[in-house]
């Protein structure tokens, strides 16, 4: 089976929001991401894309080491949540959806610090550009979104989302599970459309210069709530998937789960 933290779909998603702050930095240099100057950051500043000037340059890099800064912050918290995760599917105690929905509470606060960190940086570095760069930006979002709608659009077919054969499931079980997960299917690619609806918005209030500090929240309160929705609804199918397994099934699933519990690193 493929490991699936409550949590994953959340960053998975929280994530997408990098897409409008991410992609302007394509031009950017890629310190924020390694935390010290590297052969990536020289890189970018030689082929220079997007045609920075120098003083763009220094903004940007402000603008991205804070935007590194509240992510790993919010990485840390979440990563925190994962042992609350763990706790609610192991052993052969039933799926208790309260407790998701209390964890998933707790970790809203994190969501909402990493979306909002990646808008705000979208809307500085979308402020700093010419009319010249904005057009080559627009270029790029415009065929990530078009990549993200095709995504989207395949979702279904994609499913589901565990490895038959290192659980041994019986001919039952996988038509149980086949089913199960076939039927999530479009529950979840519907809250991935709205995702990528609201992402929209961010774009278009970042192009006609109304992606203030009111819109920002407004935004991430939108993607996080589309987020722990989806997060739940999947905890909520993995946690039935889980009623189907042996007790020895069971435990090669948390095996496999607790593999995956390593830090974040930066």
């Amino acid at each position: 089976m493929k490991k699936r933290s409550i949590f994953t779909t959340g960053l998975l998603a929280a994530a997408v929001l990098v897409l409008l702050g991410g992609a302007l930095a394509w031009g950017a240099p890629g310190r924020w991401r390694s935390g010290e100057p590297s052969f990536r950051t020289e890189l970018f500043r030689a082929v220079n894309p997007l045609d920075f000037t120098e003083e763009q340059w220094a903004k940007a890099d402000g603008i991205l080491e804070k935007l590194r800064e509240q992510k790993w912050t919010a990485a840390r918290v979440l990563f925190g949540l994962r042992g609350e995760a763990r706790l609610l599917f192991s052993g052969t105690e039933l799926y208790d959806g309260k407790k998701t929905g209390e964890a998933l509470a707790a970790a809203r606060p994190g969501l909402l610090e990493m979306a909002e960190g990646a808008l705000r940086a979208a809307a500085d570095l979308y402020g700093m550009l010419d009319e010249k760069q904005r057009a080559k930006v627009e270029n790029v979002l415009a065929l990530l979104e078009k990549r993200a709608e095709q995504r989207i659009a395949d979702f279904p077919g994609k499913h589901p989302h565990f490895r038959r054969d290192f659980l041994d499931l019986t001919e039952e079980q996988r038509e149980k599970a086949e089913k199960l997960f076939k039927d999530s299917a479009p529950g979840m690619q519907e809250r991935m459309g709205k995702l990528l609806a609201v992402l929209k918005e961010g774009r278009a209030a970042l192009r006609d210069g109304t992606m203030d500090d009111g819109m920002i929240g407004k935004t991430a309160e939108k993607a996080v709530d589309i987020i722990s929705e989806g997060a739940l609804a999947m905890a909520g199918t993995y946690g039935e998937f889980r009623g189907m397994l042996t007790p020895e099934q069971l435990e090669k699933a948390d095996r496999m789960w607790s593999r995956h519990g390593r830090r974040p690193r930066k």
